[in-house]
């Protein structure tokens, strides 16, 4: 049986993007939700402390947090650039999101670094780390904006985008 294809509106592909990283920064939010809860009601820290010295383990964390989030970065200005003005929108659009997808990842394995050592020794180094990856799943929260700044698009392209009706295809 031949199906019809169907078509993506660009308003289509903006909810369905929402509502996926939504679910990313929903979920990690839920789970820095429960440690905050356990830590008021003192069943932090699951151990008095973490064995040895604990500012080293701290300022690795940190580091080990940076490596992951410029590796991010990274992985995704290589997918981003493999978009070019001769590709459609849609796959313009497909590439932006899978960039984005990567870098999402890479925030919230960082992020849940920190929430882990977090249930073994609370910090407010760990604390400030944690706020620095919801801040970056925010600030990388995939938008209209967001797209045009990384991806180029022609006159023609941005257009479409602004378009919510507009049939990719």
């Amino acid at each position: 049986m031949n199906q019809k294809q169907e078509y993506t509106t660009v308003g289509e592909y903006f909810r369905s993007s929402k509502i996926l990283f939504g679910a990313f920064t929903f979920g990690v939010f839920n789970f820095g939700v429960v440690l905050a809860v356990l830590h008021f009601l003192d069943y932090l820290p699951l151990k008095n402390s973490l064995p040895g010295n604990e500012r080293m383990i701290e300022f690795g964390i940190i580091i080990l947090s940076i490596i992951i989030i410029s590796v991010g970065e990274s992985f995704t200005k290589k997918i981003f650039k493999s978009t070019n003005t001769e590709s459609t929108l849609k796959l313009k659009l497909g590439i932006y999101r899978k960039g984005v997808l990567i870098k999402f990842v890479f925030i919230e394995l960082a992020l849940l670094l920190a929430m882990v050592f977090f249930l073994f020794s609370p910090s407010v180094i760990y604390a400030i780390l944690i706020a620095i990856g919801f801040i970056q799943m925010i600030r990388n929260f995939p938008s209209r904006s967001n797209l045009e700044a990384v991806i180029e698009l022609s006159y023609s392209d941005q257009q479409k985008l602004n378009d919510p009706d507009f049939k990719l295809n």
